[in-house]
This record gives structure tokens, sequence and C-alpha cells, in this order.
């Protein structure tokens, strides 16, 4: 999938397995704002 989408990239959020946006919002809402103040 990574290969398909321009400028990609994979996140890991410490201590969170695949519920991260469930378990920590904030800390996935805050990677997701970094990724779009960069490529917006």
């Amino acid at each position: 999938m990574a290969r398909a989408l321009p400028d990609v990239r994979v996140e890991t959020l410490a201590g969170q397995g695949h519920s991260g946006d469930i378990f920590a919002p904030e800390a996935v809402a805050e990677v997701l704002l970094g990724f779009l103040r960069e490529h917006t």
C-alpha cells in the first residue's frame, strides 16, 4: 500500500496495538496534524 500512495509515512505509536485511534486518540491526532502541516 505504501508504494501506491504519494508522500506516505508509517508511524508507530509507542504502547499501542491496532486500536490506537480508540485508546490513544490524542496521539493519533498529533501524528495526523503533523503530517497535514507538512503537506498543506
